[in-house]
Order: structure tokens, then sequence, then C-alpha cells
């Protein structure tokens, strides 16, 4: 094997070339050097697998600290985690767009502007919803001889005495 530029030269075989026996048994073949490189590829990928995890996560742990250290509880640390996590086209155009406004909005502007785009949620939120009648829909309009049977009941009633 010859080296160049500290990387090993690439041992390629066909199908025809390769012969088994003497990948295990005859180190100075192509076929064993070809064995070695294939397998040394299957360890350097299973090893940097393994680093970019292990770097995720020492990252992750970074970011929380740093939230913690910001004044965030857990509850909120992990509200952002999965937030930040998140594809941000899961949230729509409108919510990247909301996005893109308040991380590029200028701190005068910000000073300025003091209303928060979930205010008009939270205000539609905070109303409360009419009792048997779903957001939008009619009420129920009785038929005239459910009317008319109803006035004749309340025509009956003590409150109509003369």
């Amino acid at each position: 094997m010859s080296l160049t530029l500290g990387k090993p030269e690439r041992v390629e075989l066909s199908k025809d070339e390769f012969d088994p026996w003497e990948a295990y048994n005859d180190p100075s073949s192509k076929s064993y050097k070809y064995r070695q490189q294939e397998l040394q590829d299957t360890i350097n990928e299973a090893v940097s697998s393994q680093v970019s995890n292990v770097q995720k996560e020492v990252g992750m742990n970074k970011l929380q600290t740093e939230l913690a250290n910001k004044g965030l509880d857990a509850e909120q640390i992990s509200s952002f985690m999965d937030f930040a996590s998140k594809n941000p086209a899961e949230y729509g155009i409108d919510g990247a767009i909301n996005m893109w406004q308040a991380v590029t909005q200028n701190k005068a502007e910000a000073q300025n502007n003091t209303e928060n785009p979930l205010d008009a949620i939270r205000q539609n939120q905070a109303v409360p919803q009419q009792a048997g009648v779903l957001s939008g829909e009619q009420p129920v309009k009785k038929d005239e001889k459910d009317s008319m049977w109803e006035g004749i009941i309340k025509a009956g009633s003590r409150t109509n005495v003369l």
C-alpha cells in the first residue's frame, strides 16, 4: 500500500478478481487489502456517527445550560427545545414570516411596536363561546307548529291572566 498525502490508495476490484480465500489468508493480496479497506470504511462510518451524536448531545446540554443561565425554568427550557427542534416549515408560511420579522426587526421598532403577533390569538381565545351555539353557527329556528304550540302554552300561564 502506497501513501499519497497521508491517505492510503484505494484498492478497486471487480467481482471476478476478488478471492475470498486470499481476502482472509494472504495479507499481500489485493483481495485482503480490499477487505481491510472495506472494514476500515465501516469502522470510520460508525465512529463518525458516534462522534456526531456525542457532539449533538454536548451542544444540547450547553444550550440548556445557557437557557438556564438566562433565567428559564425546566418547563420553559423543554418547551424551547421542542420549538427549536421543529422544522420551520411545520409552522406554515405565516409562522415563518412572523419568526423572520421577530428576528430581523430593529430594536427601535421593537420598542415602538410593543404589539405581539400572538396578542390577537390570545384575545380571541379569551372570548368565551356562547352556550349551545358553535362559532359561526346560526341558532336553530323552530318550525311553525312548534312556535304556535309554544304560544298556546304561554297564553295559558298565570302571568297572562287579565
